[in-house]
């Protein structure tokens, strides 16, 4: 299992069309966060036609997608609020479900209690909004909670976010109030109107622009037209080249060194007393989980010198400061494939820290494929530098050892242990290699990453040795170890050597 826990403090300057800037004050990070950036939740807004993949139900196509029924109508602020469900007319994830809160006359978002579902899980999405100046209504706080199911492992999560402070410019072309007419319901009023006078296209583009500006009745069709003729005129004065969207990230060189008691002032709601017995285990899960990850783990007889048991078993030995030996224990690693048979990894892992941002692993393996006598083995150093927001690594590995030929070990040996055995299916294919990899994991700043590599590699090629199985559950009998492939039937390739260079740039 894992688990994070991210609290942030973040400055945040948005520019129209989509440009955001946002300076991170301070930031308190426990666990692996897998770099998640919190503020990417409140950027999005309910005003455009699409978030998150699913259709707004204030897109100007939500009608096609939801059924709306009115429900209630109360004062908040000195406005009337009018409640109203949101109700899908199929099911699928580009919908929601739920309910939403209109302030009436001004038409803008009083608040929404929504359900998504996105790839099986379900998300309850709640806003608040709130004048921040006269008539002007934006999102105070957001709260996003979340679980379900990926692959069979189980997760929840839980987002809240509240937003102050506002500094807002009005667009001063739109800052006059006008009344929306419905053509269905209101065709009196509009009859009652001025004809528009005839003239030629430049002269209606005049009078559209003098007609959105001034405080006139419109019609929804004719504010639709207003609006797009509006969006032409302000693209053509633009000199600014047309980006989708802009992101800028900065971090304060103190943004980390907070303590409890500024948390404590800067948590929009203080942390209930389940929560804070909650963070407690999270960071003492989030410090063990660390700790494995950089070799510090002790079981609880690390302080025992060896045994005979701990071949079988495993332990860990501290041999002196900031320098751990590691033996993995051997049983979760049995597996049984068609090529080696039953066959088990044997692994030690030895860490060195110097100072706070840097240590050493050297981790070998070996490994013993019982249908083939074969003994194979591999072994990696690896150097890892720099702080927890700019950690580098310089990594060299080698041996001699299997490999799936999808580079991404899709099908885990274990899964492939249990088809094999019970059903005759043996859907893993290998080869072995003899190699020598090389990369550097280069991070300059947070968000920016270099990986230059290199590799060279001999390439076997590997046949079933054994047809051994315990049941026969499925129908047939077992595949060759040469992956199906339609365009080349004959799909053998001997023996291969490579030079592999490869460079990624991650933003």
């Amino acid at each position: 299992s894992a688990t994070f826990v991210t609290e942030s403090v973040s400055e945040i300057t948005y520019t129209r069309p989509g440009k955001y800037e946002e300076r991170v004050i301070s930031i308190k990070s426990q666990g692996d966060d897998q770099n998640t950036n919190p503020m990417n939740y409140i950027s999005s807004s309910l005003y455009e036609p699409k978030v998150a993949g699913f259709v707004s139900p204030f897109s100007t196509k939500a009608f096609a997608f939801y059924k709306f029924k009115y429900q209630r109508t109360f004062t908040d602020r000195g406005r009337q609020i009018s409640e109203i469900d949101v109700i899908p007319r199929s099911r699928g994830e580009d919908v929601v479900a739920g309910t939403i809160y209109v302030v009436e006359e001004l038409w803008c978002i009083h608040s929404v209690n929504l359900v998504a579902t996105i790839q099986g899980i379900d998300i309850n999405i709640r806003q608040v909004f709130a004048p921040v100046e006269e008539n002007v209504w934006m999102p105070v706080s957001h709260r996003y909670d979340g679980e379900g199911k990926i692959l069979g492992f189980g997760f929840e999560f839980q987002y809240l976010a509240a937003v102050r402070d506002y500094e807002i410019e009005i667009n001063p072309d739109l800052g006059t109030e006008f009344t929306v007419l419905d053509e269905k319901t209101e065709k009196e009023a509009i009859e009652s109107r001025d004809a528009e006078p005839p003239g030629k296209k430049e002269v209606k583009r005049a009078e559209a622009e003098e007609k959105l500006l001034s405080a006139e009745d419109l019609t929804r069709k004719e504010l639709r037209k207003l609006m797009k003729t509006y969006e032409k005129m302000e693209l053509k004065k633009s000199t600014e080249p047309v980006v989708v969207e802009e992101r800028i990230v900065t971090i304060d060189s103190l943004a980390q060194k907070n303590d409890s008691a500024y948390w404590a002032e800067m948590r929009p709601v203080p942390l209930t007393e389940r929560e804070e017995k909650g963070y407690a285990v999270q960071d003492s899960l989030a410090a063990e989980e660390k700790k494995k990850q950089e070799g510090d783990t002790l079981s609880d007889g690390s302080a025992r010198k060896f045994a005979l048991t701990d071949i079988l078993f495993g332990n860990t030995y501290s041999l002196g400061k900031g320098n751990y030996l590691r033996l993995h224990q051997p049983f979760s690693s049995i597996n049984f494939n068609t090529v080696d048979g039953f066959n088990f990894e044997y692994k030690a892992s030895y860490f060195k820290r110097f100072g706070k941002d840097k240590r050493l692993e050297i981790v070998p393996t070996g490994r013993y494929a019982f249908a083939r006598n074969q003994l194979q083995g591999k072994a990696h150093i690896e150097y890892k530098y720099g702080s927890s927001l700019k950690r580098s690594s310089i990594r060299l590995a080698a041996g001699y050892y299997y490999r799936q030929f999808n580079r991404f070990t899709p099908i885990a040996p274990f899964t492939n242990t249990i088809s094999s055995l019970m059903a005759k299916r043996n859907f893993m294919k290998i080869f072995d290699q003899r190699y020598v990899d090389l990369y550097w994991s280069f991070k300059p700043a947070h968000n920016l990453r270099f990986t230059p590599r290199i590799s060279v590699i001999d390439r076997t090629e590997l046949f079933n040795n054994t047809d051994q199985h315990w049941l026969e559950l499925g129908s047939g009998e077992y595949t060759s170890n040469v992956p199906d492939n339609p365009k080349a039937p004959e799909a053998g390739f001997g023996e291969s050597r490579a030079v592999k260079l490869r460079l990624d740039v991650t933003i």
